[in-house]
């Protein structure tokens, strides 16, 4: 209305500024029919009436055209920021609203991103949903949009995701029934060890050898109605023999794989310690020389791995192992690909948002080097006992992962040497191009520090040394023998 009301006043003042210009023509041929002694004012006075009436024309048009245009503007502006203000407030239906009034451009898009993440927040997936895809709508590939609504359309939520020092966060996520048996397949149940990544976890036994085994389950029963069920049910045991093929010191051992009463399971090997989540928090951290050679396992596991072809797609202190003697066992390989699509009526798996890489939030296809740039989160952790990556929902997450570069380890940790810093950073590149490219690289690296630290440890000790070697008082001397005289 306010726009109609401007476009009004312009048009009239266009039309009274022609209107003036006639009543002075009139005026002056008036004048000059009835008194001739005016003749010679009669073409001044004209020309000034006709100059008045173009000019006040003319005026009249432009300010018309001009003013339209700075209107919209102001317009578009006006509404931007009443959509601001309204989200401020908690109104986000009315945010969104006058979001939608303006333009499509890179001004708009940052804004609308939010207001779904805002909707995240307060748990309206289905406005969330709304906003994500009015924005696929105009520009599909827009921050990774379409995994965003895959995601949302699962019925993930991501509140549980912020921090992943807690034990529930840093786990997969899984929502699945405990199943009640006594036996699974050829093996005894003992006892309930808890949650891992792919369902119930169980201590069990093998009878036929005397051998404690470790048995992870997952159902796959609820994937029968689905046109692809076989298909994801071949890809579980296909992914499972790869990974039973995997024979390494720092690799957990896969004996097994079965199917009982629609419950499908892996037996591996049992392992006495625990996992480094609790290494991964403050005030819990490890001395640094002790995290390298922790890495550096790690590294020749995953190097192993994908010399084998198979990828972990899951690198997170959940699933790093360290055993009473030292050493390191990574667990769980290959099962973020063998659970992909694996959503059920009775659960969600899906790997840990924190520590993928930019091509799993993407959607594209991954390799080794996916394995790396998770590595790279796992030694920032270990190093500062905070994530690189963090959002307060799970787009929001993801968004950071692809987009954002990682704060610095020291804005955590002050005391990292520079040399740690660079490998971080060579891990964590976005581009695949200029990040490691074999796990190998990244454990040779990690080695180099690790050696430099044992030079530096050895010539503090023989500086040590020495120092108390000067400051050890002498011996008194013997007296020498008296002459007689």
């Amino acid at each position: 209305m306010k726009q109609i009301a401007q476009k009004s006043k312009m048009w009239l003042s266009a039309i009274w500024g022609m209107a003036l210009g006639v009543m002075l023509t009139g005026i002056g041929m008036s004048i000059f029919t009835r008194q001739y002694s005016w003749m010679n004012m009669a073409y001044p006075v004209l020309g000034l009436a006709l100059v008045c009436t173009v000019i006040l024309f003319v005026r009249g048009s432009v300010s018309r055209g001009g003013s339209s245009k700075k209107q919209t503007q102001e317009d578009v502006e006006a509404n931007r920021l009443v959509g601001i203000a309204y989200q401020g407030k908690g109104l986000f239906d009315l945010a969104f609203d006058k979001f939608c009034q303006c333009p499509f451009d890179d001004k708009i898009k940052p804004l609308l991103y939010d207001l779904a993440v805002d909707y995240e927040k307060q748990e309206m997936l289905d406005k969330a949903l709304e906003v994500y895809r009015y924005i696929q709508k105009h520009d599909d590939q827009y921050e990774g949009i379409a995994l965003k609504i895959s995601l949302l359309e699962s019925g993930l939520t991501s509140q549980d995701l912020q921090d992943s020092g807690n034990d529930y966060a840093s786990a997969t996520l899984i929502l699945d029934g405990k199943p009640d048996m006594s036996t699974l397949g050829r093996y005894e149940i003992t006892e309930e060890l808890g949650r891992g990544a792919m369902g119930m976890v169980y201590k069990g036994q093998d009878p036929k050898i005397n051998r404690i085994v470790a048995i992870k389950t997952v159902r796959l029963d609820e994937e029968e109605e689905t046109s692809d069920s076989e298909e994801v049910r071949q890809r579980f045991y296909r992914e499972a023999e790869a990974a039973g093929g995997l024979s390494h010191p720092n690799i957990v051992t896969i004996y097994d794989v079965g199917e009982e009463d629609d419950v499908s399971y892996i037996a591996m090997e049992y392992l006495e310690g625990e996992s480094l989540v609790k290494y991964a928090k403050k005030p819990n951290l490890l001395p640094l020389r002790t995290i390298i050679q922790y890495m550096i396992m790690v590294c020749d596991a995953l190097d192993y791995a994908h010399k084998n072809n198979v990828i972990h797609r899951d690198i997170k202190p959940a699933n790093i192992m360290l055993l009473k003697d030292g050493t390191i066992k990574v667990t769980d390989f290959g099962i973020a690909r063998m659970t992909t699509s694996s959503r059920t009526q009775t659960g969600v798996i899906l790997g840990t948002p924190n520590y993928m890489s930019p091509e799993q939030v993407e959607g594209k296809k991954v390799d080794g080097q996916s394995d790396i740039f998770s590595l790279g989160i796992l030694f920032y952790q270990l190093l500062t006992g905070a994530l690189p990556f963090k959002g307060a929902s799970l787009a929001a997450i993801m968004h950071n992962i692809s987009k954002t570069p990682h704060v610095s380890p020291r804005q955590h940790n002050p005391k990292i040497p520079k040399a740690c810093i660079a490998i971080i950073d060579k891990a964590l590149e976005k581009d695949i191009s200029k990040r490691y490219q074999r796990a190998s690289a990244f454990g040779k690296h990690l080695a180099m520090i690790s050696r430099r630290i044992d030079e530096l440890i050895a010539q503090k000790k023989k500086q040590g040394h020495a120092s108390n070697a000067k400051a050890a008082p002498r011996a008194p001397q013997a007296a020498p023998p008296q002459t007689s005289p």
